[in-house]
C-alpha cells in the first residue's frame, strides 16, 4: 500500500500558531479510528493508528492532544486504510508531537467526519484543504492523460518525447500554497517513474549487448502500454475519484 504524509503547512513542518486558537474539535470517536502514543528510536518516532469502523479510509486529520496547535494529516495512497488495519504516522526524533487526536476522517467513497480548524490558514477546515490539494494533483493529472494521448504512435518515439516532456519538470522544494503542493506530488511522482522508465531501456541495451535473460527484458511497446500510457491512464482516474467531496457522512 502506498501512503502518503503531508504535515501542514504545505510539506514544511507542522502547522502551528502563535495566536489565539479556536476550541479544538471534539475528536471522531475511537470506535472509526485509534491511535497509539508515540514510540521513539534513535531515527524516528511513530504513532500506530488502527481503522476501527466498516469504510476504507483515505485520508485523516490529527493534531497532538498536548498541544492542539500542532495539526497534521495523511493522505493514504490507493485503495485505502482497509478496515482492521493499521497505519504508522511516523515524525522525526525532534518532533513535538507526542499523543494523537484524530480531528476527521475522509473515506473511499467521499464521504467524511469531522473537521478541523487549521491554525495557519485562518482556521480552515483541513478537510477542505485536502479537497483541494487532492483536485489540484486531478486537474494535473488529467493534462498528463492529454499529453500521452498526443505522443507519436511510434512506441521508441514515444517513449523518448514523454522523457523529454518530464525532464523539463524540477525536483520540487516546500510549496507555498495547497493547490501547489497537489501538483507537486505529480511532478515527484513522474520524475521517479522516468527513471523507471529509463532503467527498462537500460536493460533493453544490455540484452542486446550480452544476450542475458536473466532479468525480464520489457520490449519499447510494452514499456510504452505498462509505464507510460496504463500508468498515467490509472493514476488521473484514481485521482479524480479522490477528488470528489460527497460532503458530510454525520
Amino acid at each position: 500500500m502506498g501512503l502518503f504524509v503531508l504535515i501542514l503547512a504545505f510539506l514544511g513542518g507542522f502547522s502551528q500558531s502563535n495566536g489565539s486558537a479556536t476550541r479544538p474539535p471534539i475528536p471522531v470517536p475511537e470506535s472509526v479510528v485509534m491511535c497509539t502514543a508515540f514510540e521513539a528510536d534513535d531515527s524516528s518516532k511513530s504513532a500506530h493508528c488502527k481503522n476501527l469502523g466498516s469504510k476504507v479510509i483515505t485520508a485523516f486529520v490529527y493534531r497532538d492532544v498536548d498541544n492542539p496547535l500542532l495539526v497534521g494529516w495523511v493522505d493514504v495512497a490507493s485503495p485505502g486504510l482497509q478496515s482492521g488495519k493499521t497505519y504508522p504516522v511516523v515524525v522525526p526524533p525532534s518532533s513535538p508531537l507526542d499523543r494523537l487526536q484524530i480531528d476527521a476522517v475522509i473515506f473511499a467513497d467521499g464521504t467524511h467526519t469531522g473537521s478541523s480548524p487549521d491554525p495557519a490558514r485562518n482556521n480552515e477546515d483541513v478537510v477542505e484543504e485536502i479537497f483541494e490539494w487532492r483536485q489540484a494533483q486531478a486537474q494535473a493529472w488529467a493534462e498528463w492523460r492529454q499529453q500521452i494521448v498526443a505522443l507519436p504512435a511510434d512506441d521508441s518515439k514515444a517513449i523518448q518525447a514523454f522523457l523529454e516532456s518530464v525532464s523539463g519538470l524540477q525536483d520540487t522544494g516546500p510549496a507555498t500554497s495547497i493547490e501547489q503542493a497537489g501538483r507537486d506530488k505529480v511532478v515527484d511522482e513522474l520524475i521517479r517513474q522516468a527513471r523507471s522508465i529509463k532503467d527498462a531501456l537500460e536493460k533493453i541495451t544490455a540484452y542486446r549487448t550480452s544476450g542475458n535473460t536473466a532479468e525480464v527484458v520489457l520490449t519499447p511497446k510494452e514499456i510504452r502500454e505498462s509505464l507510460i500510457d496504463n500508468w498515467v491512464i490509472k493514476r488521473s482516474e484514481v485521482a479524480h475519484a479522490r477528488s470528489l467531496n460527497a460532503g458530510e457522512s454525520r
